[in-house]
């Protein structure tokens, strides 16, 4: 996913070739002791829905790093329910470029999602003094713990050493956001951004070995949890479809910004809402709002069932554009092949003109 993009600087999700690149860049600066494994290991808490790590990239090349905490645990805010930005740098080749300030733009903004305050820790020794004078300048201030080391409160006159395990945490209180909430309604249907009270409901639907037959294994509460915060809150990536008059969530509507102007678009709905047209009343709304407001150049879909997703698909007006044969494994282990449809905003137009489905898409 892309999150900024102004020619020049570009901030995305992080991706599993950015550790080695990184690596690489630190030893080029002089950090002959710098260790891969602290990019694996927030790509793998990325993988499990733990984080949202991102990559600035600078003329195409990676610049610099940063990491969202959305259900931090650690620290002097632990457990609060207030998100903690780690491990943030900048390759010392492209500093004072804008690329920092950039990261923690995203960061802040990506954490104002979850809470109206965010957190850090930042060390003490000069090897972190434009780091300090960064977040001082941000608004950020200490805690009043005082400084921590080797994870717990350094307890006056206690012994320590001026390491990166001697750190000191700051917060900021944020701006509400300037964008507000997705609400779209539809006759029997709210469709909105998923809140973090959400994870019951969408357990619900996640957890669902029937559910999720043609994806991957039904979901357990804590994976729904992690998945409900870094993707579906942290990245926008989905909205929640709820019932109008019960106020109950029975809807999981993918809608990801792939790349500019082309959107994903998936969906889960509750067993019990199955076959009455909740599904295709829900995504016709969410198809007409990204064609309308996001002005979306193309909508696609892709699925392993042969039946009712197709189904869906074109009732929705998309095309098929082809199969990607023995692409995925299905449920059982076997290779499955994975089939492509997709939407143009000048079919989609011409589809719904007037509220009427064309004969020729159904």
């Amino acid at each position: 996913m892309i999150y900024y993009d102004d020619g020049k600087i570009l901030v995305r999700d992080m991706r599993e070739t950015d550790a080695q690149q990184f690596r690489d860049g630190e030893v080029a600066q002089g950090w002959l002791n710098s260790d891969i494994g602290k990019y694996q290991m927030r790509l793998a808490d990325q993988r499990a829905g733990r984080s949202i790590s991102l990559t600035a990239e600078y003329l195409g090349n990676p610049a610099g790093y940063i990491n969202v905490y959305p259900d931090a645990r650690a620290g002097a805010f632990g457990g609060k329910g207030y998100p903690e930005i780690v491990d943030f740098g900048v390759l010392e080749k492209y500093q004072r470029l804008g690329i920092g300030s950039r990261l923690m733009d995203t960061a802040e903004e990506i954490a104002g999602r979850f809470a109206d305050v965010v957190y850090l820790g930042v060390g003490l020794h000069s090897g972190y003094g434009s780091a300090q004078r960064m977040y001082v300048k941000r608004g950020y201030v200490p805690d009043g713990s005082g400084v921590w080391y080797n994870d717990a409160v350094c307890a006056q006159y206690a012994d320590c050493r001026n390491n990166d395990d001697l750190v000191l945490y700051l917060s900021k209180r944020l701006r509400k956001r300037d964008r507000e909430a997705i609400q779209i309604e539809t006759e029997r249907m709210i469709l909105r951004s998923f809140l973090p009270e959400d994870a019951a409901g969408l357990y619900e639907i996640l957890g669902d070995e029937e559910v999720m037959e043609y994806s991957e294994p039904a979901y357990d509460l804590a994976k729904t949890k992690n998945f409900l915060n870094t993707f579906c809150i942290g990245r926008e990536g989905a909205l929640a479809a709820v019932h109008r008059d019960s106020g109950r969530l029975i809807g999981y509507i993918l809608c990801r910004e792939e790349e500019a102007g082309v959107y994903e678009m998936g969906w889960f709905f509750h067993r019990e809402f199955w076959r009455q047209g909740y599904a295709f009343e829900s995504c016709r709304a969410v198809a007409g709002y990204l064609f309308g407001e996001r002005k979306a150049h193309k909508i696609f879909a892709e699925t392993i069932d042969t039946v009712k997703s197709p189904g869906l698909m074109r009732k929705l007006g998309m095309r098929r554009e082809g199969i990607q044969r023995s692409q995925v494994r299905d449920r059982s282990g076997n290779w499955a092949d994975m089939h492509i449809y997709g939407l143009l905003s000048e079919e989609w137009q011409g589809y719904f003109a007037g509220g009427e489905e064309l004969e020729d898409f159904k």
